[in-house]
């Protein structure tokens, strides 16, 4: 099986532009060769993700195997100067066709853009350790717990991205992952009901549910409690200031590539905006922004930057 540079880099943005929505609005502020990377890095880490919450198979023990053959993967090929040409013996330790056919589509993009723009191999190995973290973790009861998630699935895709995007200052990338936890906490605030439903994971720490007096069993009714509703609300506020404060950090970017990771996080944080008009109710809804929002988004940052980094409410 092959398939070349080109095909796999536009089967990259397919995949973005179906499952990323905001992210692919925001990347079209990117020049062209770094908004392609940017599409194999969405795909390749949403195939990651895939081989958990989609995965054909059925038994755990079978998935958690299949992580670990792409663990194995990654690994042949990460491997210093590893030329990015496609060994199917080595993919085929994955358990399905489908999915063999579909990492043969994104690694040759992937591969490059790994290579290109010299990413650390250990932020990969930890966005899979991240991905192990789903099979083996149904429930956080601290903070300190879920902020290592965090990283793992999602600081360590700012941090990549920021090998992309450019940068100035070293200090880009302490912000960068700090973002990506950021935008990683907004993701699990929206999803609450799907995930607990879907997946009987519960991915809000249980140090604050009890503070608030909430009984994770009480979802199953699907209503939004006055006690969940407080714990939401300091969530949100706790993550609106996450956003605040390290939105400082977009000054150590490359200046061309600013506006495009600025639109990404100022869209996704509308997301917290959509679940207070929803009433908190992230058990049978799901917030998202509509394509108009997202140009006005674009209208804010560019015309008023005193007000671009306003994020929490006086």
């Amino acid at each position: 099986m092959s398939i070349n540079l080109q095909d796999s880099y536009q089967h990259c943005r397919q995949i973005t532009r179906k499952y990323g929505t905001s992210f692919y609005f925001a990347s079209k502020f990117l020049g062209e060769s770094k908004r392609m990377a940017a599409f194999a890095v969405y795909a390749f880490s949403r195939f990651s993700d895939s081989l958990v919450d989609d995965s054909p198979l059925l038994d755990e023990k079978h998935i958690y195997e299949n992580v670990l053959a792409f663990k194995k993967i990654c690994e042949y090929y990460l491997l210093p100067q590893k030329t990015p040409k496609l060994n199917l013996e080595i993919l085929k330790t994955l358990k399905t066709k489908q999915e063999i056919e579909e990492i043969s589509k994104i690694l040759p993009a992937f591969l490059e853009t790994y290579q290109k723009y010299q990413i650390d191999k250990n932020w990969i190995l930890d966005l899979i350790l991240g991905i192990e973290m789903d099979l083996v973790k149904k429930r956080y009861q601290t903070f300190k717990q879920l902020d290592l998630y965090c990283y793992r699935v999602a600081g360590t895709i700012g941090l990549i991205m920021t090998k992309i995007v450019g940068y100035k200052d070293e200090k880009a990338f302490w912000y960068a992952e700090k973002m990506g936890k950021s935008l990683q906490l907004t993701n699990i605030l929206r999803d609450v009901g799907e995930d607990y439903f879907t997946r009987d994971r519960v991915y809000l720490p249980q140090e604050l549910l009890t503070e608030y007096k909430v009984d994770v069993k009480s979802f199953e009714t699907k209503k939004i409690t006055p006690e969940f509703e407080l714990a939401l609300k300091e969530l949100i506020l706790f993550n609106r200031k996450m956003y605040q404060e390290n939105w400082e950090g977009f000054k150590y970017l490359n200046f061309q590539s600013r506006l495009g990771l600025k639109t990404a996080c100022r869209i996704y944080a509308k997301i917290l905006d959509k679940i207070e008009q929803n009433k908190y109710d992230v058990l049978t809804k799901r917030a998202f922004t509509k394509k108009r929002e997202k140009i006005w988004e674009v209208l804010i940052l560019t015309f008023n930057k005193k007000g671009a980094a306003k994020f929490v409410k006086d």
